[in-house]
């Protein structure tokens, strides 16, 4: 995997949200990142400010991301993506237990009706 490609998976990235993000398609983004494009010193700073990682990052065709490059904003994103399923589930199982408290309380109620009617 290149280096472009690494850093956008690794912070969470579509193609299509970089794409967006450097005014192109997201086949021009496509063709960068496999190489047919090669980036100009604007696109670096781009690159650099959308992943947060020096521009020095995307200089070397051979960069493995560093810790320091990664560090922050994967642990943001992985952290607030985290928080989020967190929030859904928590939402999800609310929802389900205020269903199971109704049912049973109707349950109550017929039975209390059926004792009371004896």
């Amino acid at each position: 995997m290149n280096s472009i490609k690494q850093i956008r998976v690794l912070k969470g990235y579509s193609q299509a949200e970089v794409a967006d993000q450097l005014n192109i398609t997201q086949a021009s983004y496509a063709r960068i990142e496999q190489g047919q494009t090669k980036l100009s010193v604007e696109r670096i700073v781009q690159l650099s400010k959308i992943f947060d990682v020096s521009q020095s990052y995307f200089l070397n065709e051979d960069t493995v991301a560093s810790a320091k490059d990664l560090e922050g904003g994967i642990t943001n994103e992985y952290i607030k993506k985290l928080i989020q399923i967190n929030q859904d589930l928590r939402n999800q199982i609310e929802l389900q237990t205020n269903d199971r408290i109704e049912y049973l309380e109707k349950q109550n109620a017929t039975l209390l009706n059926v004792l009371a009617s004896k």
